[in-house]
């Protein structure tokens, strides 16, 4: 299997479980606005996963920000985590954001964005 089709499994699974968030946003909505916000952000990117499953090539961009903001996530959760002890369910959530953000990191190669637009890989 080659790397491109493994990427594009891993998008339309991740597309697919952030699309079933609809079904707890809708639940949600009127008692807990701050939790359908983030809901409908994670719904919204499930979209695009599974439109950037089309062509990953032409959609790194878009894959690099889930990568890297699942990351911010894992460190915000991780602050919190550390400041509020008592907190059980702060816990897990670091370890599932950064080991999705290696998952795609790793099928996309670690790089940068050229001055041209092109995106390249680091040595």
């Amino acid at each position: 299997m080659n790397r491109e089709l493994a990427l594009k499994i891993v998008l339309a699974l991740v597309g697919l479980l952030f699309l079933a968030l609809v079904f707890p946003l809708a639940m949600f909505m009127r008692r807990e606005p701050a939790l359908s916000m983030m809901l409908s952000l994670y719904v919204t990117l499930g979209v695009f996963l599974l439109l950037a499953m089309r062509n990953p090539l032409a959609s790194r961009s878009l894959i690099a920000f889930m990568a890297w903001s699942s990351f911010a996530h894992a460190a915000v959760m991780g602050t919190q985590a550390l400041c509020n002890p008592g907190s059980p369910h702060l816990q897990g959530s670091r370890c599932r954001s950064r080991e999705l953000r290696f998952r795609f990191e790793s099928f996309t190669g670690s790089g940068n964005f050229q001055a041209s637009g092109k995106y390249s890989r680091s040595p």
